[in-house]
């Protein structure tokens, strides 16, 4: 048996909606590529048999996922080998994440403004009746 994990951050899933093969492609790019400058060079083959699946579903995974803005691809091309590597997209992420905690704190502020609001209401009501 190999020894070994892939982190699968729940952020992944709660916040940028990965699920399935997805979400195991993207955590497992997202291991080597954590740090924002690393790129991911495994072979697809390998990691095929690490997540014991097809490579047209890796090849659709990496395409959707770039597609969406989440990874960024690296094409090399040497005098004796050529490949690519994939990397999370930080910046990107980010932002998104930015963006959901604008979002979640400025709905949060408006529930609180809407509490106060009808607190204001009811004392106002009670103390003119």
């Amino acid at each position: 048996m190999e020894k070994g994990y892939i982190l699968v951050p729940l952020w992944a899933s709660k916040n940028l909606g990965l699920k399935g093969n997805e979400l195991m492609v993207f955590s497992y790019i997202y291991g080597f590529s954590q740090d924002g400058r690393s790129y991911c060079f495994t072979p697809m083959k390998e990691i095929c048999e690490l997540l014991n699946i097809t490579p047209k579903t890796i090849f659709n995974c990496i395409k959707s996922l770039t597609e969406k803005n989440l990874l960024q691809k690296l094409d090399l091309d040497f005098s004796n080998t050529s490949g690519s590597g994939y990397k999370i997209n930080s910046q990107y992420i980010e932002k998104l994440e930015e963006e959901t905690c604008k979002n979640f704190l400025g709905a949060e502020k408006s529930t609180q403004q809407n509490e106060e609001n009808s607190l204001d209401y009811i004392a106002s009501n009670n103390l003119n009746n």
